[in-house]
């Protein structure tokens, strides 16, 4: 198994509002196979909670048969868990990529319609290369996850026939840590409440009308009726 850490080469691409993959010039890669196969791969951040992160990859080999790209903790096509192994296949003669199970009987199966959520899948010969591409969502109901931060086991398989059959140039797995915290997309804030009107110092009305005194304007009423009284009477 190799260990490859790309902390320093993986571009994050984080906001980008439609979720598309950048340009293939910008991916990340590493030499696999003894250099049979070439990985490049992009990781796309989901930057909102209606969105979801994305898995960007491409594989090239001059192996001229199918491909094949798995995610299993375990590193053996049988993941040893209760959940099955996640298989990705490109056939060039037929220009498919999709998804399959990986276990130990049946070995490869291929995933209902519900579970075959690639997108920009292609598999191409060009000048004696064979290239798939595909797009892949990181997390998926009832498929190991991959993560952004963390270590990823993945398995990788060559053939030179354009069947699906035994990988004879080569099979292995590999471990990828994409080494990148995330962040929970924050939701936008809520606007700001209005401000609470001031209490209203006026007097209060009574239900007759007249304007009902507080305690304190009823003692200052009343001293001012003493002090009239006093002049009145000590005139």
């Amino acid at each position: 198994m190799k260990l490859l850490t790309a902390a320093s080469t993986l571009l994050l691409l984080n906001g980008a509002a439609s979720q598309t993959c950048p340009s293939v010039d910008e991916y990340a890669e590493m030499s696999l196979a003894d250099g049979a196969l070439t990985f490049k791969y992009a990781i796309v951040l989901a930057s909102s909670a209606d969105e979801r992160s994305i898995l960007c990859a491409r594989l090239e080999s001059d192996s001229g048969g199918w491909m094949g790209f798995g995610i299993s903790p375990s590193g053996e096509m049988d993941s040893g868990e209760s959940m099955k192994s996640t298989g990705i296949v490109g056939l060039p003669d037929d220009g498919s990529v999709q998804k399959y199970w990986l276990a130990e009987d049946p070995r490869v199966d291929p995933m209902d319609a519900d579970h075959q959520t690639l997108m920009s899948t292609s598999i191409t010969k060009v000048d004696g290369t064979t290239i798939m591409e595909f797009t892949k969502y990181l997390q998926e109901d009832g498929e190991f996850e991959i993560f952004p931060s963390g270590e990823n086991t993945f398995l990788y398989a060559l053939s030179d026939e354009p069947e699906l059959g035994y990988h004879d140039v080569g099979e292995d797995s590999f471990t990828l840590d994409f080494g990148m915290e995330t962040t929970p997309p924050v939701p936008a804030p809520a606007p700001d409440a209005a401000p609470a009107p001031a209490p209203d110092s006026t007097p209060a009305a009574s239900p007759s009308g007249a304007v009902a005194l507080t305690g304190a304007m009823k003692r200052s009423v009343a001293i001012s009726m003493i002090f009239v009284f006093a002049a009145w009477f000590g005139m």
